[in-house]
């Protein structure tokens, strides 16, 4: 079976996330202020009018922060029943890869990354992220948090309005 996947780069990592999970790509545009601070969220972004916040992936890669610049993408996410974006150095493009050509990470273990598989691409690895694995359990937890302080009417139960 053949994965459609978007190719995308953090700095030196190259990587891929299913199309399915990614429906949006877009140019960077300027962040909101969340709320209230988060330790994993750097942000908000309108999105058609829905308030949508902005995972900071760099953190999870161990690297150094990096001011958000025009010529970023963003991809927009979705976790179980919230969305975050997801700011990337740049999209390379759309290609189909063979499940079969996607090998398990060796190193899972030391591995930074969420990773699902890597596969080799012009000689470099790519690695495959999924996203119901690039949150952790308190990163999950605080993607709620957020959700919940912009969307407080998608509680359930009665609402003062």
């Amino acid at each position: 079976m053949e994965l459609d996947l978007l190719l995308f780069r953090v700095e030196n990592y190259l990587c891929a996330i299913r199309i399915t999970d990614a429906p949006y790509c877009f140019r960077a545009v300027e962040l909101m202020p969340l709320p209230s601070p988060s330790e994993y969220f750097q942000g908000l972004v309108d999105f058609h009018g829905t308030l949508v916040p902005v995972y900071n992936i760099r953190k999870k890669f161990k690297l150094p922060e990096c001011p958000l610049h025009p010529s970023h993408s963003m991809l927009k996410l979705q976790h179980g029943e919230n969305s975050f974006i997801m700011v990337v150095d740049d999209v390379t493009g759309f290609f189909k890869r063979a499940e079969s050509a996607i090998a398990p990470l060796q190193n899972q273990a030391t591995s930074v990354l969420p990773v699902t598989g890597v596969f080799q691409m012009e000689g470099k690895p790519v690695y495959l992220l999924e996203v119901e694995d690039l949150l952790s359990g308190e990163e999950q937890i605080d993607l709620s948090t957020v959700t919940i302080l912009l969307h407080p009417d998608t509680l359930p139960g009665p609402h003062a309005n």
